[in-house]
């Protein structure tokens, strides 16, 4: 995880350098779901070792509790995003998401796009007027 944040930390002054707003989001699994459909319950792979489920859980918990990365600006855990839908948004158990689950994935994500879009078009609109 600590190399999560040197990454996000990395990514971030590139973005200074090259002129892009980096965005960060830790997505669902199908692991971290909390009500899975009859569908998702299919998909348990009994040939997913017990070690990899709890290793997700432990590194899932880890992003729920991080002070660090849920203070910073740019990232934002959305891996609760299906926790409370009964519909089956993955469509293996690989973590591959339906149309469905990426729609919602992406409705998640569009207000913070929206928003650096405004930024950059308010800050472009400033330096014109200068």
């Amino acid at each position: 995880m600590r190399l999560y944040e040197a990454n996000l930390t990395l990514v971030e002054s590139m973005g200074r350098s090259y002129g892009f707003d980096p965005l960060f989001y830790w997505q669902p699994v199908i692991f971290s779901k909390r009500h899975r459909s009859s569908y998702e319950r299919t998909l348990d792979r009994s040939d997913i070792p017990i070690t990899i489920r709890k290793t997700y859980d432990a590194i899932y918990r880890w992003v729920r509790q991080s002070e660090s990365l849920n203070s910073h600006p740019h990232f934002r855990n959305i891996s609760a995003l299906f926790d409370d839908a009964g519909k089956a948004y993955y469509l293996d158990g690989m973590q591959h998401l339906s149309e469905a689950g990426n729609q919602r994935v992406a409705a998640a994500m569009v207000d913070d796009v929206i928003g650096l879009i405004e930024q950059r078009r308010a800050a472009a609109e400033e330096k014109t007027v200068r």
